[in-house]
């Protein structure tokens, strides 16, 4: 996974977060705590919208790897080599290196695309799971908060100024 996918999944999590918590603190200054949960749903959907239009499509690529790259190889590997290119073809040596270069490279560009999933996965998660429970407890805190507030107004209002 680039650096400019780390950032973009960066700042979706920090714009998740963000959205989240001013909806609570927009509510509270409202006193409407209905409203709370709002900016966590609005997470959540930002979280699945960017699956759909920021992701890689990891499975497709791991799938032609193993549906087409892999079996050419072993293609190449099974195939012998005709008597008359016999003369001009490189040894049974340079043709197994050669093929172990294009194995290892396989094998590398799979690694980085489970990698990159990882990552991906983990961004995602982290939005998600962050703006669902927004969504879920916004509005007890948001209701806690405002009475609290009324409560310490109650009680700074009792009290005589001398």
């Amino acid at each position: 996974m680039s650096k400019s996918e780390h950032c973009r999944f960066v700042v979706l999590n920090l714009l998740c977060a963000i959205i989240s918590v001013a909806s609570v603190i927009l509510s509270v200054r409202t006193c409407t705590p209905n409203n709370a949960g709002l900016g966590g749903a609005i997470g959540v959907a930002l979280s699945f919208a960017a699956l759909f239009f920021l992701s890689r499509n990891y499975g497709p690529k791991v799938y032609e790897l193993l549906t087409r790259t892999l079996p050419a190889i072993e293609k190449r590997l099974a195939a012998p080599t005709p008597k008359s290119q016999a003369i001009t073809a490189p040894t049974e040596r340079e043709e197994i290196e050669a093929l172990a270069i294009e194995i290892k490279a396989v094998r590398a560009k799979l690694d980085v695309e489970a990698q990159g999933q990882f990552f991906q996965s983990l961004y995602l998660t982290a939005a998600s799971v962050l703006s669902t429970l927004f969504w879920g407890f916004g509005e007890l805190g948001a209701s806690q908060y405002i009475e609290m507030a009324k409560t310490c107004v109650k009680a700074s209002s009792s009290v005589p100024i001398t």
